[in-house]
């Protein structure tokens, strides 16, 4: 039996990064997981008042000395809203991977126990439960790498850390999983994959006006999602339907400790493509940020531009062409300004069934410090509706090669 809170000496660090580079082996070699499903805390236990119950059913087990014994089951009338109720395991990101990585779990619910394993999942009367999919089919092959871990990042992002450092450290096991499995080969970088770069870098913050607080900022490269705490909203298109406008040249990330699916110190991607700039106003809400482009032919664009967290001047970085400043990342609400990013454009995607699609880009701001280096500050996306994709008509130069760090 393996416990996290009594198998970890509580407050030491390096004790700590050894038992968690090795959680996702635990619980991937683990017979079976028991999860405290409706528990609201840690001191609830696992077992809590059942719900009201419709009507009971028999079924019959044989166990290895071939007795039969005869069990009666009962069912919940409103098996729609098993997780209606869920405590605080649902919401946890740690746990994310734990239920994943495991061979087996019971899930001890309001409704009854729920049996959840790779081949099925069971209410304790040997019906699929309502409204129940589990997690397993996150990373069940056959599916394309892109499709899967889009979505693990999107269902895992939504969960709760206690510690935002702790982003991608819970969720190195399942990394360590994919890395040697069906996609065996393929290199993690940073809470992505080399192989499906450039169009793992096509990812949004999910804030604004469904969320309550700003993204907050995590220390690592700021090209990948991991680097806000926030809901991610991963590369919304397949990537049979898109076509490359930047290639990725170079990859390089620094682990943080000995665990190499963990935190990253460092990280940078060298990354060739059309680049553009564009000016950016903001009116004075979290909500009001407007990109402007200038075409070749004089007119003025303008751009859907998502940034990955709220965004202020930043005169250390002055946007020399325009005369306007650079910007930065900030966690609080700035005050009206207009400045200048530029926009290093990524891919096209143009739906099969339509005309219609879109164009995606980064914005990038160039650090004053490091010239030829790059930061990310967030999503571009032109969408188009006509018989030829949106091509930018960019000037002789406008090409060049970008280090994202």
């Amino acid at each position: 039996m393996w416990i996290d809170c009594l198998c970890i000496i509580q407050n030491d660090a390096s004790d700590w990064e050894t038992e968690a580079s090795k959680m996702g082996i635990y619980f991937r070699e683990a017979h079976i997981t028991i999860a405290a499903t409706a528990s609201k805390d840690a001191c609830s236990g696992i077992f809590t008042q059942r719900t009201e119950y419709l009507d009971s059913h028999a079924i019959e087990i044989e166990d290895d000395e071939g007795v039969v014994q005869i069990l009666d089951t009962q069912r919940s009338p409103d098996l729609n809203d098993v997780f209606g109720n869920i405590g605080v395991l649902g919401e946890r990101a740690w746990a994310f991977q734990e239920n994943i990585l495991s061979r087996r779990v019971a899930h001890f619910t309001k409704a009854g126990v729920i049996w959840e394993c790779g081949g099925s999942i069971l209410f304790e009367d040997g019906w699929p439960p309502v409204g129940f999919d589990g997690l397993k089919s996150y990373t069940r092959a056959p599916q394309s790498l892109l499709s899967c871990w889009g979505k693990v990042v999107n269902a895992y992002s939504r969960r709760k850390l206690t510690f935002a450092e702790d982003k991608l450290p819970a969720l190195s096991g399942i990394a360590a999983m994919m890395s040697g499995t069906s996609w065996g080969g393929c290199r993690y970088v940073a809470g992505m994959w080399e192989e499906t770069l450039p169009y793992d870098l096509i990812w949004r913050t999910s804030w604004g006006k469904s969320l309550s607080r700003v993204p907050g900022l995590i220390k690592g490269p700021s090209w990948t999602w991991a680097s806000i705490d926030a809901p991610i909203t991963y590369s919304p298109f397949p990537m049979e339907t898109a076509t490359n406008m930047s290639v990725i040249l170079n990859t390089n990330c620094v682990p943080q400790g000995r665990n190499p699916f963990a935190g990253f110190v460092e990280g940078c991607i060298e990354i060739e493509g059309p680049v553009t700039r564009a000016t950016v106003t903001f009116e004075g809400n979290k909500n009001s940020f407007e990109l402007g482009l200038k075409n070749t032919d004089d007119t003025n664009l303008i751009l859907h531009f998502e940034p990955d967290t709220l965004l202020d001047v930043d005169e250390s970085r002055a946007g020399k062409p325009h005369g306007l400043p650079g910007l930065r990342r900030v966690n609080r609400i700035p005050k009206p300004f207009e400045a200048e990013l530029a926009c290093l454009w990524i891919c096209t995607s143009r739906s099969p069934s339509s005309s219609s699609g879109s164009t995606y880009g980064l914005g990038i701001t160039e650090m004053e410090s490091r010239p030829g280096y790059f930061t990310r500050l967030g999503l571009v996306q032109f969408m188009f509706d006509s018989q030829e994709p949106w091509r930018l008509d960019p000037l002789p130069d406008s090409r060049r090669r970008v280090c994202l760090v």
